[in-house]
């Protein structure tokens, strides 16, 4: 008896520490909260270039029985035409872009998106209310720095060469700060050292 419910509870245990059962693969809109899980779209960022019906999307996911946590956090394609289907970033697109995922506490994770030599930085947390939410340190265009400011949009803006998208410029977000007030503004990025450019094929 003592070494079914021992069993039993190392089973549970698991089920909690499980990433999200999601395939990393094209996904329906109506596929995103499978048995067991709860789906939290984050944020939706837009670009200046590639098909305009793309755009990209910050999803999250927690356990029905543990709300106070998230499980999982993925950034993907969300395909607007067809009806918000996410699909997985492709190979090549993978050979420049470099996403890591950063777990601080059960309710809190960074997210780090890599390319062109630069890195952006934005945390996913569960606010009070259950739903998860994208916070960024944010330099609006007066030049004010926010520390914390929630994200509600995102825009990729492309850096360019004879008008070619060849990297990325800016990562352009609309926010709204602790008092409640909304700017706009860029995620400050920190210059790699390292990393493949876009022009270096």
């Amino acid at each position: 008896m003592v070494a079914l419910k021992v069993a039993s509870f190392l089973l549970a245990l698991a089920a909690l520490s499980t990433p999200a059962r999601l395939p990393y693969a094209v996904t329906e809109a109506s596929e995103l909260a499978p048995d067991g899980l709860h789906h939290h779209e984050v944020l939706r960022i837009d670009r200046d270039f590639g098909k305009a019906e793309y755009e990209i999307v910050v999803d999250g996911w927690s356990f029905q029985s543990q709300p106070d946590a998230i499980t999982d956090v993925r950034i993907w394609w969300v395909n607007t035409e067809r009806a918000d289907r996410r699909s997985p970033f492709d190979r090549k697109l993978r050979r420049y872009i470099d996403l890591e995922y950063v777990r601080n506490q059960p309710h809190e994770w960074t997210v780090r998106l890599r390319g062109d030599r630069k890195e952006f930085a934005f945390d996913v947390e569960l606010e009070q209310g259950g739903q998860a939410a994208a916070y960024a340190t944010v330099v609006t265009e007066a030049g004010t720095r926010i520390d914390r400011c929630r994200a509600s949009s995102g825009h990729l803006v492309a850096r360019r060469f004879l008008g070619l998208p060849v990297g990325i410029e800016a990562l352009r977000v609309q926010c709204i700060d602790d008092e409640g007030q909304t700017h706009a503004g860029e995620i400050p990025y920190k210059k790699l050292r390292r990393g493949k450019l876009y022009s270096d094929d």
